[in-house]
């Protein structure tokens, strides 16, 4: 299969060069900064809520797939740009559980896996490791880290926004000053 966006973000072509340099069949992004960077989709609950579960599953020349709580399916809709957006309803359904069929269905049962292992939690490690007995988890938690140093032109240009404004902000600030005050 092929990816069939016809704009591609650059940190997902970023993503697909280095699954291919380390001989990874897919890499799975669940940080919330991770998260972010790749789908659009700021859903500040992951960071609050530790069982609240997203992911961005990356696959070797295709589309990405997102996962997300259902609670915030509105939110990540309108604000990423990824296609197939799947969900599971919190305290009912295992993401674990979601995550490894999407990872069967895709006939990933037996591959190697990029995962962060700093942002995944011991009992989800093991339910995935116990849903896919035969997957080879393999550590991103420093690529991601790495491929993120260098900035898209859409992250030079927010960063460039938000110091100007800052820099404004603290001028007028100090032009506003008075003593005693």
């Amino acid at each position: 299969m092929a990816i069939s966006y016809k704009v591609v973000p650059e940190q997902y072509l970023r993503i697909q060069k280095n699954m291919k340099e380390q001989n990874l069949d897919a890499i799975i992004a669940l940080s919330l900064e991770n998260f972010y960077w790749i789908s659009n989709s700021l859903v500040s609950t992951m960071k609050s809520i530790p069982d609240r579960l997203g992911a961005v599953i990356s696959i070797a020349d295709e589309d990405p797939i997102l996962l997300t709580c259902s609670i915030e399916e509105s939110l990540v809709v309108g604000s990423t740009w990824i296609k197939d957006v799947r969900t599971y309803e919190e305290f009912k359904e295992s993401p674990i559980a979601i995550l490894a069929e999407i990872l069967r269905k895709k006939g990933l049962a037996k591959a190697r896996i990029g995962i962060e292992m700093d942002y995944i939690v011991a009992r989800f490690y093991d339910e995935l490791k116990r849903e896919l007995p035969e997957i080879e988890l393999i550590d991103v938690s420093r690529l991601f880290l790495l491929m993120r140093m260098v900035k898209t032109q859409r992250e030079i240009d927010i960063l460039s926004h938000a110091a100007y404004t800052t820099e404004r902000a603290m001028t007028e600030g100090f032009y506003a000053a008075r003593m005693g005050n």
